[in-house]
């Protein structure tokens, strides 16, 4: 009698726990959802992944009938769940805890680079092959690296402790797209304005040792480097850096935490290119410096490696000596005045790269108050471009600046309309290796 007492007493309080547990967890299930759905709590920015997150879908009968609003609804409210940067991180410390990060290549598959011609091009539609070079740099011959290791194309990083690289993929067809279209731009400015073109290598063809670039794969840059000179036009001015930058390895002129080169790094090719134009460069302590410290990049949002988190670096810029001060077109179109150096102390650590002209724009425009010698200069960029743009502003009445990405005019008509005198693509060779931003870039300048 007493055991079935206990029995019946033991089940009930096994009823109760189920309840109250089931209660629990539906609980936080709703609390979940209403805290979902709170609108103040949702960000509209990802600092870790450097982009703007999902918008609310706009409602229309066309939407509702055909299911997709409910489909962006829902990408919506997984985009932007409250917390999820701070959630992110936590998955990476737990990671980190149970030893899933380290020395560590990011990126997979059995991808390759394109074989790297040892001639010029044959295939562009602007014939006269041979170039000029403006500045002879020492370097010996280079030859293809052979690709022993395959991560994933574009993006793939290597993570060494404290410092991240990113491995370089060349590919064919964008590079021969890359290559006609300065051609073209120079032919169809030609007795108007002069051509430059300033080839930016990524931070392991630079930082890491020739074994280790062989160990963890990837194209030979110095060798794709040569092959866009050497397919270029005569009336095309090279600014050939590589040597330069090797030559100030050990110093701090490329981002840890970040794809980036840092200013350092930009100021020593604004020498090079200076000597290229036959200008007199300005000393780096003529400049005012800012610094902005606490700053994570673009390799610790890809990655989440608490290496690159526990060791922010600091972005130095350095301010024009005629003016901060230019004109901003937004992809909305809004326009604004802004500064060319921007204060971004306050900014999150993964946006303050985004001191240099704004960040990346569509058209941009920087008038100098000093000059009034009619000098204009178009500079064709991504954003490695940004951080070169205000070395440039002293030497030129107007300096334009186009992020070919964003921008959808003709870019010869826009240099005859606004009577440039000088071109320049100050590009990285890993951000012109896809063939689908190669094709519009191309497109500009039919």
């Amino acid at each position: 009698m007493e055991k079935e007492q206990f029995l019946k007493k033991k089940e009930k309080v096994s009823k109760v726990y189920h309840i109250i547990q089931s209660g629990l967890f539906f609980g936080i299930l709703l609390g979940g959802c209403i805290v979902g759905f709170l609108m103040p709590l949702r960000p509209k920015v990802s600092d870790l992944e450097k982009r703007t997150l999902t918008e609310f879908p706009q409602f229309s009968k066309q939407a509702l009938l055909d299911g997709t609003y409910f489909k962006d609804m829902d990408t919506w409210y997984a985009d932007t769940f409250p917390f999820r940067d701070q959630l992110l991180a936590v998955n990476s410390d737990i990671q980190e805890l149970y030893g899933l990060r380290g020395q560590q290549i990011h990126g997979g598959g059995n991808n390759t680079g394109d074989e790297i011609p040892t001639g010029a091009m044959t295939t562009t539609a602007s014939k006269e092959p041979e170039t000029t070079v403006a500045e002879s740099e020492s370097s010996s011959e280079q030859t293809t690296v052979a690709q022993t290791v395959a991560p994933q194309v574009h993006g793939s990083i290597y993570v060494d402790g404290k410092q991240a690289y990113g491995i370089y993929y060349f590919n064919l067809d964008a590079a021969n797209l890359f290559i006609d279209t300065v051609n073209r731009m120079a032919n169809g400015l030609e007795g108007q304005a002069t051509v430059y073109a300033m080839m930016i290598p990524d931070n392991s063809g630079i930082l890491l040792s020739e074994s280790k670039q062989k160990e963890i794969g990837g194209s030979d840059q110095k060798a794709a480097i040569d092959y866009y000179y050497k397919s270029m036009n005569r009336n095309v001015v090279q600014v050939p850096i590589f040597d330069t930058l090797y030559g100030h390895r050990e110093e701090k002129i490329f981002f840890a935490t970040d794809h980036h080169w840092t200013a350092l790094g930009a100021y020593y090719s604004y020498q090079q290119f200076a000597k290229a134009k036959g200008i007199k460069a300005h000393e780096l302590s003529e400049y005012e410096k800012m610094s902005f410290p606490n700053f994570i990049g673009s390799y610790y949002s890809s990655t989440q490696a608490n290496e690159l988190k526990n060791n922010p670096e600091t972005v130095d810029a350095y301010v024009p000596l005629s003016t901060n001060r230019m004109s901003i077109t937004e992809k909305s179109g809004n326009q604004l005045n802004w500064p060319i150096v921007n204060d971004v102390s306050s900014y999150q650590p993964g946006n303050k790269y985004s001191c240099f002209i704004g960040g990346d724009n569509p058209y941009s425009v920087i008038d100098n108050p000093n000059l009034s010698d009619g000098s204009t200069c178009l500079v064709v960029k991504e954003s490695f471009g940004n951080a070169f743009v205000p070395f440039l502003v002293d030497h030129y009445q107007k300096v334009i600046v186009v992020d070919y990405r964003y921008y959808k005019d003709n870019l010869i008509q826009l240099a005859k309309d606004n009577h440039v005198t000088d071109v320049i693509f100050a590009n990285n060779i890993e951000a012109i290796s896809g063939k689908e931003s190669m094709t519009k870039l191309n497109s500009m300048v039919q």
